[in-house]
């Protein structure tokens, strides 16, 4: 007898077989997908802690360089040169920073200065460069040409706001002087609370000076919305002067 040979039958995939491949295609995409947002995650929040911690670091370093430089002309020029110096490393744009007479050792910001503050981020053109800051006294809103120049002045509100366009200037001269904070043609950065109007006595009460560094932070995976950090830092003028 001659056996002819059947052909033979192609053998279809089991159907569990078939839900075996689907369901390790999509175990696969859940976990390469949970692995990238893992890492974006990782890159993110350490630009986030990066960028936090320089703008901390900044307004620390630029509240001791005030501070130690007590009564010297240049004394907000100090400190707003090491807030230039850690730009490079925050992420997104500085808004502003603030110097200012603090009345203790945990005190924010006047409401009046970071409301000016807020006002002239936005500046119309020609007035780039005009100094921006608040001095009030308990008599009321000082001109900024009646700048009270005594031996102890206690203002009640004194603060002088730096923006990015005024931090361009490190590299040149201020105008620190008395002609230019009452009125000079030359208007100086600091005129609503000048370095030399500041309180360092051996004996007596002591100003406290403030800084605050104000940033914007850009997402740069969008996982963090854009948000402003705001720091502060608080010390004591250098005590120098005897009486």
């Amino acid at each position: 007898m001659i056996k002819t040979s059947q052909p033979k039958k192609s053998k279809k995939p089991r159907p569990d077989r078939q839900a075996e491949d689907g369901s390790a295609i999509v175990e696969g995409a859940m976990v390469f997908g949970l692995f990238f947002f893992l890492i974006f995650a990782i890159i993110e929040f350490g630009l986030f802690f990066v960028s936090w911690s320089t703008g901390r670091n900044a307004a620390t370093e630029a509240a001791h360089e005030a501070a130690v430089s007590g009564t010297d002309s240049k004394a907000d020029f100090s400190a707003i040169n090491t807030v230039r110096n850690q730009l490079t490393q925050m992420r997104g744009s500085l808004d502003y920073v603030i110097i200012y007479r603090a009345k203790s050792i945990t005190d924010r910001p006047p409401v009046e200065c970071v409301n000016e503050a807020e006002a002239k981020r936005i500046v119309p053109p020609g007035d780039e460069l005009k100094p921006v800051g608040v001095f009030i006294d308990d008599a009321g809103l000082q001109n900024v040409e009646a700048f009270i120049w005594t031996d102890v002045p206690r203002p009640r509100v004194a603060c002088n706001i730096y923006y990015a366009r005024h931090l361009a200037l490190v590299d040149t001269d201020f105008g620190y002087n008395k002609a230019a904070i009452e009125g000079g043609s030359t208007p100086s950065a600091d005129r609503f609370w000048p370095a030399p109007n500041r309180v360092d006595k051996l004996i007596g009460p002591v100003d406290l000076l403030g800084v605050q560094v104000s940033q914007t932070y850009k997402s740069a995976t969008g996982m963090i919305p854009t948000r402003r950090l705001r720091h502060n830092s608080i010390i004591q003028i250098e005590s120098r002067t005897a009486q």
